[in-house]
């Protein structure tokens, strides 16, 4: 097994990369493009995700052309509702219940179908971004060691087409964690460092924020350890999810004895052979994890 530095180390440094992100235009180009995307209605949502399953950002046409892309010719829309309101005068009370006017208040009196496209379905300009997937090759040694740690502790590993836009995903109730197979094997380890977190730490863990913050701190420390540098995606993604480098800040030193414990215990289960080892090891942890909890 490689030696890397102090895990205290790694977490300051984690802190540290996510100040310096936070503080360059890159983030605040960032930000402004995300707020110009709509938050959906659940039925939205369902509604999109029925046209188009593996859709990731949707958008209006005009939306699109102000972030300089063009909708690609022959692509079909997605029909969403957009809710209709009309101002209708309301009688006005006061405070002790007497008339006094009238209110101007919209009122909603209906829906009416819009079309959207997905990022997929455009081409032009591309958008701010602060994860940057890692494009190494090389790992496959120790990619299969993550598959047989998962293995090990009753996951199996798909490698697969996603199609969503995600890079893999943990299921506790089918035991499975899938990875992007597109993917270089650089970014499938850091995907199978986070994911095996999430099994050990997250079953039934219902604070998802805090959830991926641990997730993605752990695997940092696991890359740095097999020589992966997961920076330039880590720090956007850390940043993304805890909203800002004060948060962040925050949640990491809460949660550094889960991330550290969490770290230490996976790559000592990519280390071992024996079966009845590895989940004695994977015992452990859980035990320090809730501990700390």
């Amino acid at each position: 097994m490689r030696i890397f530095g102090s895990k205290a180390e790694l977490l300051n440094e984690l802190d540290q990369g996510i100040v310096s992100l936070v503080s360059t235009d890159k983030w605040q180009d960032y930000l402004r493009a995300m707020g110009k995307f709509r938050q959906y209605s659940p039925t939205n949502i369902n509604l999109i995700m029925a046209q188009k399953p593996g859709a990731s950002r949707v958008a209006g046409y005009k939306t699109w052309l102000e972030f300089e892309r063009n909708v690609k010719k022959g692509e079909s829309a997605i029909w969403i509702l957009a809710p209709i309101f009309k101002k209708s005068l309301q009688a006005k009370e006061n405070l002790y219940g007497a008339f006094e006017g009238q209110s101007n208040e919209d009122c909603l009196i209906g829906f009416r179908s819009v079309p959207v496209f997905d990022i997929s379905q455009t081409e032009g300009k591309e958008l701010p971004e602060v994860c940057r997937r890692l494009e190494q090759e090389g790992f496959e040694h120790d990619l299969q060691l993550f598959k047989e740690a998962a293995s090990s502790i009753g996951f199996y590993v798909e490698e697969t087409s996603i199609g969503d836009g995600s890079n893999g995903d943990c299921t506790h109730a089918l035991r499975r964690i899938r990875i992007e197979e597109s993917n270089s094997s650089a970014q499938k380890c850091k995907t199978m460092a986070h994911e095996l977190t999430h099994a050990i730490l997250h079953e039934n863990f219902h604070d998802r924020a805090l959830a991926e913050l641990e997730a993605e701190s752990t695997a940092f420390l696991i890359c740095s350890e097999i020589g992966i540098d997961s920076s330039s995606y880590t720090f956007g993604y850390l940043a993304t999810w805890a909203g800002g480098h004060e948060n962040a800040s925050i949640l990491i030193k809460n949660s550094a004895n889960r991330i550290r414990d969490a770290a230490t215990k996976i790559l000592e289960i990519m280390n071992l052979g024996s079966r009845d080892m590895l989940n004695e090891s994977l015992s452990g942890c859980r035990e320090v994890c809730l501990k700390a909890a």
